[in-house]
């Protein structure tokens, strides 16, 4: 739950349960210190993280397969199987949620997307400071922001210009 240059932090929700100590040190080149939190925040984070990066994971397959199957023009009938993974598929959608669903949890006033050259960088501006919180795939980045765009009523084509929505009570520039 905290990490600084030389100590990581780790929460437990069974304080007299074996903890693997010298396993974390040596994983993570830290000392390890052990708080006691309830079971239910620790099962809490531990699905969020998870079912995020399986969302994510399962969202870039999809997308990979696609992009691979519509390239391929030889083979017609694979091609015909091929459909898009469009911006209401589970894996997106999930992905999404968890991203949303985490930033109200940290009270966040802003949600960066900062797309790089292979991946994108999800930042969460809280109390004025801007923190990196997960690293997306650029494949699954696009379908995000499609997703986004569906949400607030812009414009899905529109790719050059800033364009304004609204969902809900969330603002959304693009």
């Amino acid at each position: 739950i905290a990490k600084t240059k030389s100590r990581i932090t780790v929460a437990v929700h069974d304080p007299f349960a074996p903890f693997p100590a010298e396993d974390i040190k040596r994983v993570t080149g830290l000392d390890p210190d052990r708080v006691v939190a309830t079971r239910a925040d620790v099962e809490a984070v531990n699905k969020g993280f998870y079912d995020l990066k399986s969302s994510l994971q399962h969202a870039e397959k999809q997308l990979t397969e696609s992009r691979i199957a519509t390239v391929d023009l030889g083979n017609q009938e694979f091609l015909s199987k091929a459909t898009d993974l469009d911006p209401a598929a589970a894996p997106v959608v999930k992905a999404l949620d968890h991203i949303l669903a985490y930033a109200f949890e940290q009270r966040a006033s802003d949600i960066h997307f900062e797309p790089k050259r292979g991946l994108t960088l999800v930042r969460l501006r809280i109390d004025g400071v801007l923190h990196d919180v997960h690293v997306i795939p650029k494949i699954v980045y696009e379908a995000v922001v499609s997703r986004i765009k569906l949400l607030s009523g812009a414009n899905l084509a529109e790719k050059r210009r800033p364009q304004d929505g609204r969902t809900g009570e969330i603002d959304v520039s693009m």
